[in-house]
């Protein structure tokens, strides 16, 4: 029975870490384009007054 658990726990091992790892990128991701969206957004403003 050991065994069965500890083969389970094993083959779950690389799936949760890969999920994790796709969450990681995907929470990065979201973060650089929240960030680049704010940036954008940020600079909306200052366009037509560099221009004139």
């Amino acid at each position: 029975m050991y065994s069965q658990v500890h083969y389970i726990d094993h083959v779950n091992l690389p799936i949760a870490l890969a999920l994790a790892l796709a969450l990681a990128l995907a929470l990065a991701l979201a973060l650089a384009l929240a960030l680049a969206l704010a940036l954008a957004l940020a600079q909306v403003p200052t366009w037509p007054t560099t221009r004139s």
